[in-house]
């Protein structure tokens, strides 16, 4: 799901960065610089992952989870100053389009 909104977002024109197991994590550094955070991760690891990122966040950004079920990273983004937004989109990544397609929203 983290390739499919990052081609999203750079289809759009807004720069994009990413941590992963093959690139290497630096959440610090990634964390102090976006305005968007969006946690496309396992979820067995989503809450956990949040927490150790919301020590670099700061008021005024936006965490946004992708997991498919809400209560434990939606509590963990909570613990955070950032805005939080839950999401869960009714589809995959196999997609050619986001038109038509459905995403529940939690907001925080």
């Amino acid at each position: 799901m983290g390739t499919l909104f990052r081609r999203f977002f750079e289809d759009r024109g807004f720069e994009v960065r990413s941590s992963d197991k093959l690139r290497g994590f630096d959440t610090p550094s990634l964390a102090r610089w976006a305005d968007i955070l969006l946690f496309t991760v396992p979820l067995k690891d989503t809450p956990s992952i949040i927490r150790e990122t919301i020590p670099h966040t700061r008021a005024g950004q936006l965490l946004v989870d992708m997991a498919s079920l809400k209560v434990g990273p939606m509590e963990a983004m909570l613990e955070s100053e950032c805005d939080v937004l839950g999401l869960h989109p009714m589809f995959g990544p196999p997609i050619s389009t986001f038109a038509g397609q459905t995403v529940i929203v939690c907001e925080g």
